[in-house]
This record gives structure tokens, sequence and C-alpha cells, in this order.
């Protein structure tokens, strides 16, 4: 996958991540919203192992979504990390309410 962009790079461990106050590790909701111009990120759903989901607008449709993002530490490296993450999205697209 090569050098990592800054979204992947938002939620790595270290002191540059600003963190949600109750929520260690968790980056900020403008920190994120800051390298996600398109989405104006409107809340914190949950967060576990892998990742943190937001509730989030994607501005060029007003759709609101959910926006997860996969922890630096986990990384996209690894083929099944890619796979799994894959099958989520996929599984989560097929959702209709």
């Amino acid at each position: 996958m090569g050098a990592q962009c800054p979204r992947c790079l938002l939620l790595g461990a270290g002191s540059d991540v600003p963190t949600v106050p109750g929520r260690p590790g968790l980056p900020d909701l403008d920190e994120v919203a800051e390298v996600l111009p398109a989405y104006e990120i409107l809340d914190t759903l949950g967060w576990g192992g892998m990742g943190v989901v937001y509730r989030a607008r994607q501005r060029s449709t007003q759709r609101v979504v959910a926006l997860k993002l996969i922890h630096r530490a986990v990384g996209l490296g690894a083929a099944w990390v890619r796979q799994r993450f894959s099958n989520e999205a996929q599984s989560a697209a097929k959702l209709d309410h």
C-alpha cells in the first residue's frame, strides 16, 4: 500500500494527535474534519479494536453516512485487514435503513 496518507495517520498513536476527554486515543472531531473536508463530522458513533466510526454528512450529496477510520496500529498493509474492511463496507452498503 505504500506510504500512509494523512487520513490513515489520523488515528495513529502519538502526542501530536488531539484526544477527546474521556476517550483516550480518539482524535478530536475538529481534527477529523480537517483531514476529511468532504464530510461534516457530526458525532462519534463508537470505537473498538480496529478503529472508530463517525456519523458524518457527505457535503456533496448532503447524505448522512457512517464513516469508519482504521487505527494506524492495525494498518492496511495486511491482506486480511483490507479484506475484512472491504467485506464490512460491502455489507454496510447493503443496509437500507
